[in-house]
């Protein structure tokens, strides 16, 4: 294991374009707040219709809080993304590489696999109580329970297509080397993709540079309210097999910027230190 020592960024040279990094959390404040507004008309709907004022009073309160605290929290991720990118504004990184086509493209298909999957339940967690509340108002007033059910299908369909719009155009196949820049705090890719593990809600406890992989793993926790809540989670990053000694040296600064161990695994220090 590798004692971590300060990072320091340094304008990166070898002919490799930085992309521009493009803040996915900005993009997503405007539906959120769009989707609060729905909920507020709503609920003056439901004011102004007495005999339907249930659902629709229920279903108005429901958007409107629900979107409303996503447009705050999509504002304070902007903000902590902006200040994370803080260093590729002024053209500083640890390193530029290119991307093989084939090591992106499985990078790329496992990120896309799993933020589906995020995005699949988040959609359900997020509208299967309110469909559930517009068919029990079905019962009691069959117009009412119709018209909530009829909104809550329709957001929880512009929630998914919203959501899909902002990931498809992260995570697409190539057939050409794909630049990466990478950060003590964030990683650019491609045509401005981000990933950052310098955000609120994610702890960094170590990095891992796997050489036989070609992967800098950044392990940490996923914080809760409490230690108990706090899950295992890790930020992956691929690098060129030939630059192994250069992504070794890349986990060392990261880990230095965050205080934490950096350990390199299968790679000729590795083997040093086991021999």
């Amino acid at each position: 294991m590798l004692s971590p020592r300060p990072a320091r960024e340094e304008p990166a040279s070898g002919g490799v374009d930085q992309p521009a990094p493009r803040n996915p959390f900005s993009r997503a404040t405007r539906p959120c707040v769009g989707a609060a507004l729905v909920g507020l008309a709503l609920l003056g709907l439901g004011l102004g219709l007495p005999d339907e004022s249930g659902a629709l009073l229920v279903l108005g309160g429901y958007v409107t809080v629900i979107a409303g605290g996503a447009a705050i929290a999509c504002v304070q991720l902007a903000r902590a993304l902006e200040r994370a990118l803080h260093g590729f504004q002024l053209g500083l990184c640890l390193a530029r590489w290119r991307l093989e086509p084939t090591v992106w493209n499985a990078y790329a298909a496992a990120r896309r696999d799993r933020e589906t999957l995020r995005l699949v339940l988040v959609t359900g967690g997020l509208w299967v109580l309110p469909a559930l509340m517009g068919l029990f108002y079905i019962a009691e007033d069959r117009v009412a329970g119709l018209v909530a059910l009829g909104v809550v299908t329709v957001s929880a369909a512009g929630t998914h297509l919203v959501g899909r719009s902002l990931l498809a155009p992260r995570w697409r196949a190539a057939d050409q080397p794909v630049p990466v820049s990478i950060s003590a705090q964030a990683a650019v890719f491609n045509d401005g993709t981000v990933v950052a593990w310098a955000l609120f809600g994610f702890r960094l406890h170590g990095v891992v540079v796997d050489v036989p992989s070609a992967i800098i793993r950044l392990e940490g926790t996923e914080r809760g309210r409490t230690d108990a809540t706090r899950i295992e989670a890790a930020v992956t990053l691929p690098f060129p097999a030939a630059a192994a000694e250069e992504a070794a040296r890349v986990g060392e600064r990261i880990a230095g910027a965050h205080a934490v161990p950096c350990t390199v695994e299968g790679g000729a220090r590795d083997d040093a230190r086991g021999g």
